[in-house]
Formats: C-alpha cells, sequence, structure tokens
C-alpha cells in the first residue's frame, strides 16, 4: 500500500508488481498508517493476513517448511504470535522480545507482554468477521487492532521464533516524549469502543487488566 508517498517508493512497488505475480500495488492519498493497513486488509486475498510497516524487514528464511506447514495444519488457531528483534535504524540488534512455546485459549484472555502487531499472523476470515480493524488515526493505530485480536480469538499459538526486525528510531514522533498524551488518545478511544460494544464487552474479564494493558503501550 503506497500511502501518498513522494518518493520513488511507489515506482520500486510497481516493478515489484510488474515481476512477481503474488505482489500487488495499491496507491492511495496520504491518509495515515491505519488507513493503509486497512486498505491492505480489505485487498488481501489470502487466508492468513501478517502486516510489515516500512521500515522493518522480515527475519532472513521466516516463511521456512515449517512455518507453512504449521499455518496450513493448525486450521483451529485464530492468531499465531512470533518474537522479534529489535534493532537500530542499521539493522544491528538491541534487544529480542520473546514469546514462550505456548498456546492461550479461550476469549477473553491477553497475552502476558505487549507485542508489535506485525508479530501477529492472523486468519483473514477471523479480522473479517469480528470487524477487527485498526484505528485510523496519524499512528499508534495498532492498539484497538491488538487487543480487540487479543480478546475475541479463540486460540493463540506462540511460537518462539523471529519473525521480523523491529527498526526503533528514538526520534521519531511515535518515540518521543513529548507525545506521550497524544498516544493515550486511541487508547481511550479503544476503551470507549470496548464498553459500547456489548458483545466484546462481555468477554473482558475486567477493567484491571485492561488498564494494565494500556498503561504497558503508554510507557514502553
Amino acid at each position: 500500500i503506497d500511502d501518498g508517498s513522494t518518493d520513488n517508493s511507489l515506482r520500486l512497488c510497481e516493478e515489484y508488481s510488474a515481476n512477481y505475480k503474488n505482489i500487488v500495488t495499491f496507491s492511495q492519498e496520504n491518509g495515515g498508517v491505519g488507513t493503509a493497513r486497512n486498505k491492505g486488509l480489505e485487498l488481501a486475498k489470502g487466508k492468513y493476513v501478517m502486516f510489515l510497516d516500512q521500515d522493518d524487514k522480515m527475519s532472513d528464511g521466516f516463511f521456512s517448511d515449517d512455518i507453512v506447514n504449521l499455518l496450513s495444519n493448525n486450521n483451529d488457531v485464530d492468531v499465531f504470535s512470533f518474537s522479534n528483534d529489535v534493532t537500530s535504524s542499521d539493522f544491528k540488534r538491541y534487544s529480542r522480545e520473546n514469546v514462550k512455546n505456548e498456546c492461550i485459549c479461550g476469549k477473553g484472555n491477553i497475552m502476558p507482554v505487549w507485542k508489535h502487531h506485525s508479530s501477529f499472523i492472523a486468519k483473514r476470515s477471523f479480522l473479517i468477521e469480528n470487524n477487527i480493524r485498526y484505528t485510523e488515526t496519524r499512528f499508534d493505530g495498532d492498539i484497538q487492532y491488538i487487543f480487540k485480536m487479543e480478546l475475541l480469538a479463540k486460540k493463540i499459538q506462540c511460537i518462539n521464533k523471529v519473525s521480523f526486525l523491529y527498526r526503533r528510531n528514538i526520534t521519531s514522533e511515535t518515540h518521543t516524549k513529548i507525545n506521550i498524551y497524544e498516544k493515550m488518545l486511541p487508547i481511550i478511544d479503544g476503551w470507549l469502543s470496548i464498553k459500547n460494544d456489548k458483545n466484546l464487552r462481555m468477554q473482558c474479564s475486567n477493567e484491571t487488566e485492561y488498564l494494565r494493558f494500556c498503561d504497558n503501550i503508554i510507557f514502553e
């Protein structure tokens, strides 16, 4: 999804689309990351969906035969969660955010640690049927998406294998302290939507757990 880029990004994407039949390029006026991701979900055709931001990178060899078999042979799993590396702008590793090899079963549960939205692979049908979308804000549109996905999934399978490299730019607007209050806005919107959604509200075990989840995101 080309979200109104002003450099050569669109040309490069179109070159890939011309050379690889499994790559489709869509260009739109700049609407923000949430709008672009939702458009990607709307246009996707595959059984599973994974989002990767433009400045991050897939882990080399991630989609090996064992991952393909994992996705093919676990039809009862709504969401898969993987580990990821946190790197500098030139992909030198700072740290690794691991998940345990475990299954989180039953609606109303959330994962014990905050995970980046690109660490998930979800069934496209599950996302569409439950109207799980990104908040269409300037940034951090993934907060409500992740929480609703974890809350509504009947089964989440966690795999301790690095799926992608998260390139953290500490000078970017999403990581500067000046924007700490702006980061709270989509969280508040997400909380209000959950309180107003009766079906979703029934799955939420308690407010304390959700507030802890929000606190981890605000001060990450």
